[in-house]
């Protein structure tokens, strides 16, 4: 609480050497919130100088506890290799913690990873790929929506099923996706052809 108080001015004025000496108190303790924040402190070099390694200790510390926020975080900084090396089966542990948490982001990433199969050791899974695009898409996410219309569209992880591939096209277009509305208009003019494998990026 105090490392609150003294970020955001609560009762006192701004102090944010203040907030880190008490967030890292907190940290040490085991408190969540203060592991996530004082990871934010050290990755936007607030107070200190940017501190890549420190603040992937304390957000997979956090993340540890089921930090939604820090789990997805973790999964970027180990896709990036940020304050530390590339590792692509660390990040899609994380992301995929986060995504079972529900973050719409974390599960566009984890059906991305699961679709290209980054990394050596790292295998396919097409059916894993579709279901957490299609939980991205049931959220609103754009890419995901497109995603999951090219799968169903040419079968992969699935049958193939031209109705729901129209269904999520017609709600990316709907968002505006470029692609997804060239498709529909082209699915309505029989004599106009569209590569579906070119809309799938």
């Amino acid at each position: 609480k105090l490392g609150r108080m003294y970020y955001d001015g609560e009762g006192t004025e701004v102090n944010y050497e203040k907030a880190m000496y008490w967030y890292e108190k907190a940290a040490e303790q085991g408190d969540m919130e203060a592991q996530f924040n004082l990871g934010l402190m050290y990755y936007d070099g607030e107070v200190t100088e940017v501190n890549y390694e420190k603040a992937l200790y304390w957000w997979e510390k956090a993340a540890e506890q089921d930090d939604v926020r820090a789990q997805f975080n973790v999964g970027s900084m180990y896709y990036d290799g940020e304050g530390t090396e590339v590792n692509y089966k660390k990040a899609l542990y994380w992301y995929e913690k986060a995504a079972e948490q529900g973050d719409v982001d974390a599960q566009f990433e984890t059906a991305d990873m699961y679709y290209y199969s980054y990394g050596e050791g790292m295998s396919w899974d097409k059916e894993k790929a579709l279901y957490w695009f299609e939980k991205a898409a049931e959220q609103g996410h754009i890419k995901a929506q497109l995603k999951t219309g090219c799968m169903y569209y040419k079968g992969e992880g699935t049958k193939r099923n031209k109705e729901k591939a129209l269904y999520w096209f017609e709600l990316a277009a709907a968002q505006g996706h470029e692609r997804a509305q060239e498709y529909i208009k082209a699915n309505s003019n029989k004599t106009q052809k569209t590569s579906v494998k070119n809309l799938s990026n």
